[in-house]
């Protein structure tokens, strides 16, 4: 049974051998016509058959490209060495890499010049959206959004939302005053988008409401954002950790992963992706993510794990217990740098002990990353506004960028 189901699969080749294929046929049917031709005008001239026949059958022999096949042998011999290994570098462009793909498909070649598609990874940021506010933190996300779309061919909204004046508050860090009309906030926004060096990639939007975060939130589903990028406090000087602030807002309720930005933090000269990772579905979906930033700016990517050994009304575990969730969460460590199929400069896994969200921030502190990424259960509510999750809790607690990946991203 299994000999014959194999037998039954065809050789369905690669994109450039099934290229040749349909050209040999296209050239084959080209000359035939031609002979032909050849064949008819010499008898209608007059001249002997079996001289014109002779003629027309030494004209399709003589038209047939005998050195194309050792042409094509050579190209791709020297060519494929040449393009596989460089794919592997996240600056190589994904046309390229595709190209490279199609002459890798054969499996013995394939074996030999493995050629990841760095664009599947790229391909998750296809849209930013950065919610601005003229804040030192506003400025941080905008000039990483800029980063990442000159890395990731991804498409930039800047939106900045216009409080009712009976609702706004005294600004502080602004780089300059809050604009108070419509026309005054476009061309804010413009100057924003120039210093960031977005001029011509980027889009602007003004909106005004009472509430800033319902309309972040509506708009993100509106452009199809994959990432919404904002800072964590913002201009406004009024308390937003127990009330709800926008931040936390934005984590609880947007339909797309969130990164939060701090002023003034300044990552490592080796720039670093730390990825919280606990074996849950979450936390995959946020591997996934790290992995694809970790790609885009070349950066080590460092997978972390933090191992709480507390039992909920149980107490202390036994001596017995803790090792045997140490075995487990090496394990699921293991599996997952395993696991990673991206080509990424450098991989590493960490593992901690005590509270997930004490270990995640002192991790953070050490390594200055260019960003920590987080899973998210997509759970909102005011129990999560108020107490918050350990992602909300290190998105609103770490100095470095947080990025908080939802269930419907990736």
């Amino acid at each position: 049974m299994i000999h014959r189901l194999i037998g039954e699969v065809g050789a369905g080749g690669t994109p450039p051998t099934r290229k040749i294929a349909r050209f040999s046929k296209q050239l084959t049917g080209a000359i035939l016509v031609l002979a032909v031709l050849a064949y008819v005008i010499g008898i209608a001239r007059g001249e002997p058959a079996s001289e014109v026949f002779i003629t027309a059958v030494a004209l399709a022999v003589g038209a047939i490209p005998e050195g194309l096949p050792a042409a094509l042998t050579i190209t791709l011999a020297i060519g494929v060495p040449r393009i596989a290994p460089a794919c592997r570098q996240a600056s190589a462009s994904p046309s390229r890499c595709d190209l490279a793909l199609q002459l890798v498909g054969a499996p013995a070649i394939a074996a030999k010049y493995p050629v990841p598609r760095t664009g599947i990874y790229r391909a998750m940021f296809s849209r930013l959206l950065v919610a601005y506010d003229g804040s030192e933190e506003a400025d941080a996300a905008l000039s990483f959004a800029a980063a990442l779309a000159g890395r990731s061919d991804a498409g930039v909204t800047v939106v900045h939302v216009l409080e009712p004046e009976h609702r706004a508050l005294r600004p502080r860090r602004r780089r300059s005053p809050a604009p108070a009309t419509e026309e005054e906030a476009a061309a804010w926004l413009g100057e924003a988008i120039g210093r960031a060096s977005l001029r011509g990639r980027a889009e602007s939007v003004i909106l005004e409401a009472s509430r800033p975060a319902h309309e972040i939130i509506d708009l993100a589903g509106q452009v199809e954002a994959d990432l919404l990028l904002t800072g964590r406090k913002g201009t406004h000087a009024r308390p937003g950790f127990l009330l709800g602030g926008v931040a936390e807002r934005l984590i609880a309720y947007s339909p797309c992963s969130v990164a939060l930005f701090s002023a003034g933090h300044e990552a490592a000269p080796a720039p670093t992706v730390i990825a919280g990772y606990d074996g849950s579905a979450e936390a995959d979906r946020a591997l996934k993510a790290a992995t694809r930033l970790a790609l885009a700016f070349s950066a080590r990517l460092l997978i972390l794990s933090v191992v709480d050994y507390y039992i909920p009304f149980g107490g202390v575990p036994s001596e017995s217990v803790r090792e045997a969730i140490q075995r487990g969460a090496e394990r699921t460590l293991h599996e997952a740098v395993a696991g990673l199929a991206a080509p990424l400069e450098s991989v590493s896994e960490e593992l901690r002990e005590g509270d997930p969200r004490a270990g995640l921030l002192a991790a953070a502190e050490e390594a200055r990353p260019l960003a920590l990424v987080l899973g998210h259960t997509g759970a909102g509510g005011f129990a999560e506004l108020t107490l918050g999750g350990t992602a909300s809790a290190v998105a609103t607690g770490a100095r470095c960028p947080v990025v908080v990946v939802k269930p419907t991203s990736g």
